[in-house]
């Protein structure tokens, strides 16, 4: 236990932020005894403390109006210029660009304690810029409290990036692109075979979640620079479970199916994985713990699912029941068989995973029994084709047509949906959020977006005289 507790230990998250050059400035106090970040800024190192009353400093700078006195020693004011302190205690016209109500983000732009830029404007969500970099931004809890996050610098812009497109990998922007393009465009065997999988580890690992209820990295220690994930608990981390589902799942099915190098295959999984796990670090989101068990939890699931994804793929198609039981299983896992309650939970993402996959499924099914997907005209494995410039202006206009109707189908799938069950609730005003809201507009809603995924867009394809050759394989 003493080795799991250490594992979970914030500090280890702090030093490998620290290691990768994610450094939280300092901090002193005004004498209010307010707390206030300080920064080099050119010739100038203020103290700034917006809507500060009293002394700021001992500079005489005070109630945010300079003095018109030469600077000490400290360096408060540069020695040759002397200008007005606007009431945000900031040069009002000086010559590094740092205009009063001026719109502009320059690099050396920060944030003090109080949520504030230092060209005098309020940030809406508390974020500024530092060398391209967003913090500042305001930290929501698991717990559903709030409070603003310490200012930080990001010494090395290459480990940042890098994190950002490790958390895009897990991100339901990525799944919604990610995925419809391998389905039109290039394998819907190999797709919907890894999506079943991926849809079991990530719902699992949810639900996991959820009951655990293990609160997230603390800040500080660490810097969160993520947020919009912090209103869900951390153990396991459901994006380094999907980090490491789909890398092997599309790995063995491209080596199962196709002539394809097998030290390409193999060697994008540690790459894939550990992208998206050490993002989850770096961002501040989650423990080592966290990410290792949903390493070891993924791996222990496949394990259990690979040798029955034919049989079950199989079963989807063919079976007269299979869509039947597949939403009875879903509605039941999405509410009275859902491991935890509460308005804590992020039980959302767990039944949008569910609900996509149940019209999905229902999708996969409506093509085999009306004829519409087709027989392999060659054994397996296949050779791997050189794209031609006709596939590739195919593919981008399958795409870009694909999820346009996708985006257009959910927006007015979740507006009407949440107006209806808002309705049936007696809510004043519709809020998707309300328990008895949440779960069946987002079982409505994904549900169809399954089914088009599937069904309607390769339909739309095809009458359009755009569809792929062999786009809905039977296995």
């Amino acid at each position: 236990m003493d080795f799991l507790r250490n594992l979970g230990d914030p500090k280890h998250v702090k030093h490998f932020q620290e290691f990768c050059g994610l450094k939280t400035l300092t901090r002193k106090r005004c004498d209010n005894g307010h707390a206030h970040d300080v920064r080099d800024i050119s010739d100038y190192n203020v103290i700034y403390a917006n809507h500060c009353s009293g002394r700021l400093t001992r500079n005489g700078i005070k109630n945010g109006y300079s003095s018109k006195s030469k600077a000490d020693t400290n360096g408060f004011i540069k020695k040759d210029e002397i200008k007005d302190i606007n009431f945000n205690g900031i040069d009002s016209n000086n010559k590094n660009g740092y205009h009063n109500n001026s719109n502009s983000v320059n690099n050396n732009l920060h944030m003090n304690s109080n949520g504030h830029s230092c060209n005098g404007n309020l940030l809406k969500n508390g974020i500024t810029v530092l060398n391209g970099v967003k913090n500042g931004s305001p930290t929501v809890h698991s717990n559903g409290t709030k409070n603003v996050l310490p200012e930080y610098k990001v010494k090395y812009a290459l480990p940042y990036y890098i994190a950002m497109f490790g958390s895009f990998l897990g991100d339901e922007l990525f799944y919604l692109t990610f995925y419809p393009f391998l389905l039109w465009n290039m394998d819907s065997v190999l797709a919907r075979k890894t999506i079943s999988v991926w849809t079991l580890v990530m719902f699992i690992g949810q639900a996991t979640k959820d009951y655990l209820k293990v609160p997230r990295p603390p800040s500080p220690p660490v810097v969160h620079l993520e947020t919009h994930h912090l209103r869900e608990f951390s153990l396991p981390s459901t994006h380094a479970m999907a980090g490491t589902v789909m890398p092997i799942m599309m790995a063995y099915l491209l080596l199962e199916r196709y002539e394809f190098p097998f030290w390409l295959a193999v060697g994008c999984i540690p790459v894939w994985t550990l992208i998206v796990c050490l993002s989850r670090l770096y961002l501040g989101v989650h423990s080592i713990l966290d990410v290792s068990v949903g390493v070891i939890y993924t791996l222990l699931i496949i394990a259990v699912t690979l040798p029955v994804v034919d049989g079950f793929d199989n079963f989807l198609q063919m079976h007269p029941l299979s869509p039947v039981i597949i939403w009875m299983i879903g509605l039941a896992s999405c509410t009275v068989c859902y491991p935890a309650e509460g308005k804590d939970i992020a039980k959302g993402s767990g039944v949008r995973i569910v609900a996509i996959y149940m019209g999905l499924s229902t999708a996969i099914w409506l093509n085999y029994q009306m004829g519409v997907s087709t027989l392999p005209t060659k054994p397996t494995p296949y050779h791997v084709m050189t794209p031609s410039l006709q596939w590739l202006i195919l593919s981008l206009l399958r795409f870009v047509l694909g999820t346009v109707v996708l985006a257009v189908s959910k927006t007015i799938l979740q507006k009407c949906s949440v107006q209806y069950f808002s309705y049936l609730a007696n809510l004043d005003k519709p809020n998707k959020l309300h328990p008895s809201v949440e779960t069946g507009y987002i079982i409505v809603t994904y549900s169809i977006l399954g089914i088009l995924l599937q069904f309607g867009i390769p339909f739309m394809f095809k009458c359009l005289g755009i569809s792929r050759n062999a786009i809905l394989e039977i296995h």
